[in-house]
């Protein structure tokens, strides 16, 4: 067979390979991206922020989470926000973990709310449903 041939053959194969390596990977990324581990994750993260916010700042205050979280319920101590659906087992809770200042304290728990709250009195941080 020629060279040539061969050498353009080679070079088809490798280029179908690259496509389809990179047309798996998009499909990956994207049922990754908007699957229910990231949604509880990022709500957990912006939830323990928010308590850190709070506990920065010197008045009572009320924060609003922006988005809908009725499809998850949310637990907050003085230790940690936990974010899971209804029936899960512990060891897939998402949690993020803080350490909150000498003399404050965080506590709170809702289920199936579609907005949820901060609130901030004295040196508790309330989780609560918003009105």
């Amino acid at each position: 067979m020629n060279k040539k041939a061969v050498s353009i053959i080679m070079m088809i194969i490798e280029i179908l390979v690259v496509i389809t390596a990179g047309v798996i990977t998009i499909q990956i990324a994207n049922s990754y991206a908007s699957s229910d581990i990231v949604e509880r994750s990022r709500i957990a993260n912006d939830l323990e922020l928010m308590v850190n916010v709070l506990v920065g700042i010197p008045s009572d205050a009320v924060v609003e989470y922006p988005e809908d979280v009725s499809g998850y319920v949310i637990s907050l101590t003085s230790d940690k926000v936990s974010v899971f659906t209804k029936n899960e087992n512990l060891i897939t809770h998402t949690t993020r973990r803080y350490n909150l200042p000498e003399g404050f304290k965080a506590e709170g728990f809702e289920e199936g709310t579609k907005r949820v709250c901060l609130t901030k009195r004295n040196k508790v941080i309330f989780l609560e449903g918003c009105l």
